[in-house]
């Protein structure tokens, strides 16, 4: 199992909360340096933190979150980039002991009773790679390398000849459009 290693400074002091009524609040802003393994940031992680006591547990919102993220090649220039990620808003319960009827057990979060803490490491982690392109380009402009010469096209042309594939099961879509 690829173990991440959690961001010490995303834990948020809640102790005041846990003796409180329910629809008690606290915010924090947060401008943390990243030390996630799964991926490079060029960036801080810069967010506001909204942290609501409920009932058995607390309501916790990311809102405003903004990084950049450096990806080690694009898919088709090859070339490293980077890409802005923002999150508007996200959501997760932290729950004050361990519920009984969960779906998925592996996904839930605890609040830290013995430092009266939650970390939302893990939460804005996941949150990130959520919000990674499925398709990883460094533009949607990119023109890529030739598969010919092995040139970037974004940087120099090349007087290749394009293979046109003839046995292309979607050559009849063209004729369609």
């Amino acid at each position: 199992m690829n173990k991440t290693q959690t961001v010490p400074n995303l834990k948020f002091d809640i102790g005041e909360l846990l003796d409180r009524l329910l629809g008690t609040s606290i915010s924090y802003s947060f401008s943390e340096p990243s030390l996630y393994e799964d991926f490079d940031t060029q960036t801080t992680l810069d967010g506001k933190l909204d942290i609501m006591r409920i009932e058995k547990s607390l309501n916790v919102i990311i809102r405003d979150f903004e990084t950049t993220i450096v990806f080690p090649s694009c898919s088709r220039c090859l070339q490293e980039f980077t890409l802005p990620i923002k999150i508007e808003h996200a959501e997760r319960q932290f729950y004050i002991k361990e519920p009984q009827d969960l779906d998925d057990p592996n996904d839930f979060y605890l609040v830290d009773l013995k430092h009266q803490q939650i970390d939302i490491s893990e939460m804005l982690r996941q949150e990130i790679i959520l919000h990674f392109p499925t398709f990883l380009v460094c533009s949607n402009s990119c023109k890529g390398i030739c598969d010919q010469c092995g040139n970037d096209r974004n940087q120099k042309d090349c007087d290749c000849q394009q293979i046109e594939v003839t046995n292309n099961p979607f050559s009849q879509l063209k004729e369609l459009i």
